[in-house]
């Protein structure tokens, strides 16, 4: 976009919410699941061919295997046993992919000979000026694509132009502002015309972290105002222009939407929401074939881990006194366990690679885990009885 961005988008406040993409909030180190070793080992022993099949079944391709240019795509393996198709540092059965697309091409979404993908060209990625947000713009941008990338503040805007290519527009937007999202999306449908947009990636949110006894109600609704909430109406402002193009819509969850630690209640209600909007608007756009998948990063190196220490300095400078009396303890390893994440923190560019499968594959996955410690918390969700799995997280976490 060569003309200045409509005025309305740079009308924001002194109070704007922040729409800093957020990753994960999950602060289970890896060494502690050996404790559970052997009782996971024996309930996969009953549940694990069965808990593969759902992940083949989430994570398959098409059967040609994969293509050159995919984010995600690897190479097979031939030899003796089943061949195994790689995904970055993932692999899969070839065999239990392919049965699980037993219906015939031409009735599955996303054929290859769909014309939908020979004009896939514009995105909104929100949330854009660090981490997760800030990689899948420039990663698109490279790809491409038509960029229209939301941020809070005009020096973010000015640092993503001198990064990027002339394809990609900074927009000024409040996730939270009912009339800055209305103007973004009359701006970016005139922008795309009649080909609409074909893609939305819903990223911006924040991290709000205490223990829900003392917690400020405030500090609850707006976590789940700029989580949860603008998700939805950034969606529905968007979904006229995603629906004529036929687009897809994506949004970065968390590992933390399927397993929750104690004082991230706020943050967790907000993923575990965005898992529930992403499964019944995937269904509910079915009919139009528009595909939304929710992404799912374990631990990532971004900002959020600095931010996420102030906000929860704020949020505790507006509890009742009684709080620390009551979890003081309990919140400094809680903080501990947080820093030792985010040391271990993978890059944002990996989950900028889910992304554009997400947006560009045949048969994109409903689900996208990326990193070693959300899949294997989400194994441990699955098979580790609650209360087993709660004792290893208090150990973890020094509770």
């Amino acid at each position: 976009m060569d003309e200045a961005p409509d005025a309305r988008l740079f009308a924001g406040s002194q109070d704007i919410a922040r729409a800093d993409d957020v990753a994960a909030l999950e602060v289970l180190p890896i060494a502690p699941l050996a404790e559970v070793g052997s009782e996971v080992k024996s309930d996969r022993s009953a549940v694990g061919a069965s808990c593969e099949r759902d992940q083949i079944a989430e994570l398959s391709t098409n059967r040609f295997g994969p293509k050159r240019g995919d984010a995600l795509g690897g190479r097979v393996r031939t030899g003796k046993g089943a061949d195994r198709l790689t995904f970055a540092d993932e692999s899969l059965h070839q065999l239990a992919a392919d049965e699980a697309r037993s219906a015939r091409d031409e009735c599955c979404l996303g054929h290859r000979d769909d014309v939908s993908l020979a004009r896939v060209k514009s995105v909104l990625i929100t949330g854009a000026s660090t981490g997760i947000g800030r990689a899948s713009a420039l990663h698109m941008d490279a790809d491409g694509w038509r960029v229209f990338a939301s941020v809070r503040r005009q020096e973010d805007a000015e640092d993503l132009r001198h990064a990027a290519s002339d394809r990609l527009a900074p927009l000024i937007l409040d996730v939270t502002d009912a009339e800055q999202v209305s103007a973004a999306a009359e701006q970016i449908g005139a922008e795309v015309g009649a080909a609409g947009l074909d893609g939305l990636v819903n990223n911006a949110g924040i991290a709000v972290m205490a223990p829900l006894e003392t917690i400020a109600l405030d500090d609850l609704r707006h976590q789940l105002e700029v989580n949860l909430i603008s998700q939805v109406a950034v969606t529905q402002a968007l979904l006229p222009k995603i629906r004529g193009a036929r687009g897809r819509i994506v949004f970065i969850s968390s590992i933390g939407g399927r397993m929750a630690m104690p004082f991230g209640a706020p943050y967790h209600a907000s993923k575990y929401g965005i898992e529930a909007v992403t499964d019944c608007l995937r269904q509910e756009l079915r009919p139009w074939r528009i595909n939304v998948a929710a992404i799912e990063p374990g631990s990532i190196a971004t900002p959020i881990w600095e931010r996420g220490e102030k906000r929860a300095d704020a949020a505790a400078e507006r509890a009742p006194a009684a709080q620390e009396a009551l979890y003081g303890k309990q919140i400094e390893g809680f903080r501990g366990a947080v820093r030792r994440t985010a040391e271990r923190g993978i890059a944002p560019e990996k989950v900028a690679n889910a992304v554009q499968h997400a947006l560009t594959a045949d048969r994109p996955r409903t689900r996208y885990l990326v990193g070693a410690d959300a899949r294997g918390q989400a194994l441990l969700k699955r098979v580790v009885p609650d209360r087993l799995l709660d004792r290893i997280v208090a150990r973890a976490m020094g509770l």
